[in-house]
């Protein structure tokens, strides 16, 4: 018994020295153990001796995670937690473990690791980019409008400098789209939660395909779209942006006579989007590294100037999915056009350890 006891005590002097906010549950989620880094954090103005976990925490998320957890008997991860602590704002990486005992789920314990310092460090980065974005967009809306002055003048310009003028027009024009795309990411990243609703799936499409029709008139694009999952919780801003971006990157590389098809279906606890060209696809060896940021694909399917973008589209699209803790992939064959899949998840679900 004196052994037992010994190490209790030592389990507990451990968890007392790890600067991380250490809570533990049994399976009715009362309180087994809370160390003083919790305590002073999350326990502030709350009951003197609190008894359950919803005594201590009040965030649906991290009381949802606590009981699929115990329940499942599978971990659970939750990222970038707010809280405001002294007058300040902490934020925290949470990650929810089973307690087991011969097999069998007795409870669940939660670390909270205070990542605080990272968060703000990324945030001043993000901030940067999104103010020299801003910034450097404005002169070159100026840029732009001198020059098509120019290009549109007899007297100012020989016919000879007409061509330079348009260079310089279509080169601004690249670089408008470049901060455009570089603000749009920093913003994105900028999100610590995600204003979720009800989106009609047919009718945000339908406004992306108007619009993008209308940008490749000159290309008689078809934009056809078989959709039985029609409703989908989401963030509708970001969304619309991915939607957005991965149609337009299908009407870019769409082939002579370009047929685009967008898709959805449900598949257990997801919803899967899917959004095909008949284009000339893309090769294996750059498979693995299109939603990189700036990387862009020197093969056939880049072979026309004017398709040629930011680098950024797919790596915009990327970001939003895993926000929305998704998943998106490509099947593509050369000559045989391209495929991308979106994965919304409906549910809370196991996040591994190892991601």
């Amino acid at each position: 018994m004196n052994e037992v006891l010994a190490q209790l005590d030592l389990n507990k002097i451990l968890l007392e020295s790890i600067n991380d906010a250490i809570l533990s549950v049994d399976k009715n989620t009362n309180i087994i153990f809370l160390n003083s880094e919790f305590e002073r954090k999350f326990s502030e103005d709350k009951k003197e001796s609190p008894s359950k976990l919803s005594d201590v925490i009040s965030n649906e998320e991290i009381l949802d995670g606590f009981q699929f957890c115990i329940n499942e008997s599978v971990p659970f991860r939750i990222e970038d937690y707010e809280i405001t602590y002294k007058n300040r704002k902490h934020f925290y990486d949470i990650v929810i473990t089973p307690m087991m005992d011969k097999g069998q789920c007795f409870g669940a314990m939660g670390v909270f690791r205070n990542i605080t310092a990272a968060k703000l460090s990324e945030q001043m980065r993000v901030d940067f980019v999104a103010n020299v974005s801003h910034e450097i967009r404005t002169p070159l809306t100026s840029i732009k409008g001198f020059a098509q002055v120019l290009e549109n003048s007899t007297e100012l310009v020989l016919p000879a400098g007409k061509e330079y003028l348009s260079k310089i027009i279509k080169n601004t024009e690249r670089l408008h789209a470049l901060f455009s795309d570089l603000l749009n990411l920093s913003m994105i990243e900028s999100r610590h939660r995600l204003i979720k609703s009800e989106i009609n799936l047919k009718a945000m499409i339908e406004s992306v395909r108007a619009m993008l029709l209308q940008n490749y008139s000159h290309k008689n694009i078809q934009i056809s779209y078989d959709l039985p999952i029609e409703t989908l919780r989401v963030d509708p801003k970001l969304f619309e942006q991915a939607l957005i971006n991965l149609i337009d990157n299908a009407c870019k590389y769409a082939g002579e006579k370009p047929h685009i098809k967008i898709t959805s279906f449900q598949e257990k606890e997801d919803i899967i989007i899917s959004v095909s060209d008949d284009g000339p696809g893309i090769s294996r060896e750059h498979m693995g590294r299109i939603f990189e940021r700036f990387y862009q694909v020197e093969s056939s399917r880049t072979n026309q100037k004017s398709s040629r973008g930011t680098g950024l589209g797919l790596s915009i699209v990327k970001h939003i999915v895993s926000k929305h803790k998704g998943e998106i992939w490509v099947e593509s064959e050369e000559d045989k056009g391209t495929i991308f899949f979106i994965k919304i998840p409906t549910k809370n679900k196991r996040i591994s350890l190892d991601e």
